[in-house]
């Protein structure tokens, strides 16, 4: 058997861990190969001496924006020797997508599709604009992975967790022309719980197909006690901050004392480094504009908490997988606040509360909360306040996707979403696909989830929640699934548990998987 992995800066020491659970669990030959590996995940997996890896070198195209940023002038000479775009594979590519178009797929990428990244400063480069350019890279990029998977046919592919590339759909786009097994662990957006999948929008057709069988079969209410106890658990813990959300991202500097001090480090870090700007390996006015918003965005927006019925719209952070890969049709996220505040009813406003992510790791143009501001109807909320008392006291949430939507359905909150979603299978939240019906749908589904009782929306949502049992696993190291730091232990003890639950997962798609490799 063989499997491929994506090895990158965060996930090499998970994966390694992961790997040798596999060989220790299923006792038969395997071999890995390593289809990406940054120069510390590389360095790290050539130094340990109990799995031969089988290296797939980066290619030329690889780390564009980094070539771009330390050697133009190498970059320009790439540039101009590219073949030309081979348009049967791009179109072969492209009739394999559910869109029919690449160019939904290049506006995912950082680089390629620079263009289409908005609400957002930096990833800038002078070719986003070249659609020669990037149709050539697409199809030299599907040559390159293809072949790779021709030559190491592997079994199963193990892509990092939420990466941001063309890459990402590549991978996916020849797992099915290959009929290799594709496998991503994720979070279940509850306290350390996770499950695994093979859809690229994070959404779990197992766990869906259980939570219908669970909904529809009242003779195995029997088997939801599990459930029943993780709703009670949930319901408890509805109102502590870090239950649904283990993101570890805040820097609060408001206060004079606060931002003085904070002023005097960016001082301190414009000397140190000095030398990078000059060598332009750091951009002088992205620094500025950075470090400028952690002082004023935490002071930015005002609480209307119990002046005005609202309906609550939690900012992305951009880019990232939310809405580079999964919900990239609405990456501009001014339109879909414009299109929010022109359906809502004429006594709510649209409360808007940027991600505290952006704080730390963003940076936002100034003229998008200045446009904010123009819309009559759009309140912009202090990044802090407390989220919980904002879902608690909206008449609705509104998201792309992410957490906000299932903590306001366990708050009986009527939610609207943009994209699909793993809590969509309990019917208690509606997808909007035509934007122009979005204010009809808005008044319907306020309507219609405020007519559901309590006793229907808890057996649903303990179906919901039984089906998590069944078909995921609890982790005691949620931040290393997630590419977070942590020790060698923690990573040795995650990749195993990771090894026996990808096998509970692939025996379930398909129970005789294993016995062709025997």
């Amino acid at each position: 058997m063989k499997v491929l992995i994506e090895s990158t800066t965060y996930n090499h020491k998970l994966y390694h861990n992961l790997s040798l659970g596999l060989l220790k669990e299923l006792k038969i030959n395997i071999e890995f190969g390593i289809i990406r590996s940054d120069i510390e995940a590389k360095k790290f997996l050539l130094k340990q001496k109990q799995i031969k890896y089988k290296f797939f070198e980066n290619d030329y195209l690889s780390g564009l924006n980094h070539l771009l940023l330390n050697d133009k002038k190498k970059f320009i000479s790439l540039k101009n020797n590219l073949p030309e775009p081979d348009y049967e594979i791009l179109d072969e590519f492209e009739r394999s997508l559910d869109g029919k178009s690449i160019w939904k797929i290049i506006s995912s990428d950082r680089f390629l599709g620079r263009s289409f990244l908005t609400g957002v400063v930096g990833y800038d480069n002078d070719f986003k604009s070249d659609r020669k350019f990037i149709l050539k890279v697409f199809s030299e990029r599907i040559k390159k992975i293809t072949e790779i998977f021709k030559e190491f046919q592997p079994s199963i592919f193990l892509p990092m967790v939420a990466g941001g590339s063309i890459e990402v759909f590549i991978y996916y786009y020849l797992c099915k022309k290959f009929n290799v097994f594709y496998a991503i662990h994720f979070d279940l957006r509850t306290k350390n719980l996770f499950s695994y999948t093979s859809n690229l929008n994070y959404t779990f057709p197992l766990i869906e197909k259980d939570t219908k069988l669970y909904l529809e079969n009242k003779n195995l209410n029997s088997n939801i006690s599990k459930g029943k106890e993780l709703y009670e658990e949930i319901i408890k813990n509805l109102n502590k901050s870090d239950y649904f959300n283990i993101e570890k991202r805040k820097l609060n500097v408001s206060g004079k004392i606060k931002q003085n001090i904070f002023r005097f480090k960016i001082l301190l870090g414009l000397i140190k480094n000095f030398p990078k700007f000059i060598n332009k390996k750091y951009s002088f006015r992205n620094y500025i504009l950075s470090k400028s918003q952690n002082i004023w965005l935490p002071n930015l927006g005002k609480s209307i908490i119990g002046k005005y019925k609202y309906i609550y719209y939690p900012l992305h952070s951009n880019p990232e997988y939310s809405t580079s890969v999964m919900g990239v049709m609405w990456q501009d996220q001014l339109n879909v606040i414009e299109a929010l505040a022109k359906s809502i009813p004429n006594d709510w406003v649209l409360y808007v509360k940027e991600h505290p992510g952006v704080v730390t790791n963003r940076i936002r143009p100034y003229s998008m909360y200045r446009r904010m501001a123009e819309i009559p109807n759009v309140v912009i909320a202090p990044v802090y306040e407390n989220t919980n008392k904002i879902i608690q006291n909206a008449e609705m949430v509104a998201v792309v996707t992410g957490t906000a939507g299932w903590e306001a359905i366990l708050r009986k909150k009527p939610v609207i979403h943009f994209v699909d979603v793993f809590y969509q299978c309990l019917d208690l939240s509606k997808k909007c696909s035509d934007i122009n019906k979005l204010s009809i749908l808005i008044n319907n589904e306020y309507k219609r989830i405020n007519e559901i009782s309590d006793e229907e929306r808890k057996n649903r949502i303990i179906c919901f929640l039984s089906s998590f049992i069944n078909n995921g696993f609890h982790s005691n190291f949620p931040h290393q699934l997630l590419l977070e730091d942590g020790t060698n232990e923690q990573y040795k003890e995650a990749g195993e548990q990771l090894s026996v639950e990808i096998l509970k997962y692939i025996k379930k798609i398909d129970s005789k998987f294993f016995e062709k490799f025997k």
